[in-house]
């Protein structure tokens, strides 16, 4: 005869400190190189911010009922980015700069809601995190200005920017109402645009 032990880990909800936990890690390499009289800089950068929430809900120190009345949330979002500069001599009285930009970001949105026995990922129980809702976002820009000294207080400026986007959205979750038209589809969708501004 077997039977689900409901005290194992995986099935009951541990206890959890109520709040709210963020960790955020920042790096960025920049490097400035002359060619000349002309200026070139380059940045990369890499960030991290893991968010992660707990709500008692009953206000007791006790997880009554495999712990249904917990909710904990978690955020966990990666971004990494290149940018390229290309600057002409300032001092000039036609000058300008040209460049080009690179993004890329990861979010990974996922709860655990003890509500009922369910399951989830490896295994099953009232514990499990849900699969993550995942969104991704793509840039990509080239971007350039120019400066012309009409007279000593004057100056003609302009600038330009055109940008790529791709955005796109995952889960493994998908419609179940019957009577939707969108029954069976997935949480799976992507738009691209682009821009001149």
């Amino acid at each position: 005869m077997s039977f689900i032990n409901t005290t194992d880990p995986s099935f009951n909800g541990q206890p959890v400190r109520p709040g709210s936990d963020r960790e955020q890690k920042r790096s960025l390499l920049q490097i400035d190189q002359g060619l000349g009289e002309w200026d070139l800089v380059a940045r990369a950068a890499y960030n991290t911010d893991v968010f992660k929430t707990a709500y008692d809900l009953d206000q007791r120190e006790t997880r009554p009922l495999g712990g249904v009345f917990t909710n904990v949330e978690e955020r966990d979002l990666k971004d990494k980015s290149f940018e390229l500069l290309l600057s002409s001599p300032a001092d000039r009285r036609l000058r300008g700069s040209i460049g080009t930009y690179l993004f890329e970001s990861e979010l990974q949105q996922k709860q655990r809601r003890l509500v009922g026995f369910s399951c989830f990922g490896p295994g099953c129980g009232l514990a499990e995190f849900e699969d993550p809702l995942v969104t991704n976002i793509e840039n990509r820009s080239v971007f350039g200005s120019i400066d012309f000294d009409i007279s000593q207080s004057l100056t003609f400026s302009a600038e330009a920017r055109y940008a790529k986007d791709k955005k796109t959205i995952e889960s493994s979750y998908s419609c179940t109402d019957a009577t939707s038209p969108f029954n069976g589809q997935a949480v799976d969708d992507a738009v691209d645009s682009d821009a001149l501004t």
